[in-house]
């Protein structure tokens, strides 16, 4: 929680294993490590722990990108993923990377792609950053977050 930054009423709100949390953590990432790109994985992968609203399996996911103006974009999603404790970490992680590289792909065209070609048209050097990579676990052991 003091980590990323999340505060203990969202998740008294929402539960630890919601979107908004996954958002919070993700965001939370971003300022922290000081990263362009953060994952958050929130979930219950099993073997206990589930109830009818969200059962062993479910996992939220937040994504946040920070173009270098500043802007934050945050998309979030929740899966229900099957199989033992084991599979639904690493369905989750293929999830995980596999939208990240989407939303990735998706922020480089409206963020690095439209003000590269503004400063070529204008006649400015671009300034090209590449991101590190940490990974970052938070205390509870159901959720972690990652940082590209």
């Amino acid at each position: 929680i003091e980590s990323l930054g999340v505060s203990v009423s969202l998740i008294s709100s929402f539960g630890a294993v919601s979107e908004q949390v996954a958002q919070a953590m993700a965001e939370g990432a971003l300022d922290k490590a000081k990263v362009k790109a953060a994952i958050a994985i929130t979930g219950i992968a099993g073997p206990s722990g589930g109830s009818p609203e969200k059962p062993v399996g479910t996992v939220c996911f937040g994504w946040s990108i920070q173009s270098s103006a500043g802007i934050i974009e945050t998309i979030t999603a929740t899966k229900v993923f099957s199989g033992d404790r084991q599979a639904v970490r690493l369905q989750a992680t293929h999830y995980a990377l596999s939208e990240m590289l989407a939303f990735i792909k998706s922020a480089w065209k409206n963020y690095f792609i439209q003000p590269l070609l503004w400063k070529y048209q204008s006649g400015m050097m671009a300034d090209i950053n590449m991101a590190a990579i940490a990974i970052g676990y938070p205390h509870e052991a159901s959720s972690s977050g990652m940082c590209l």
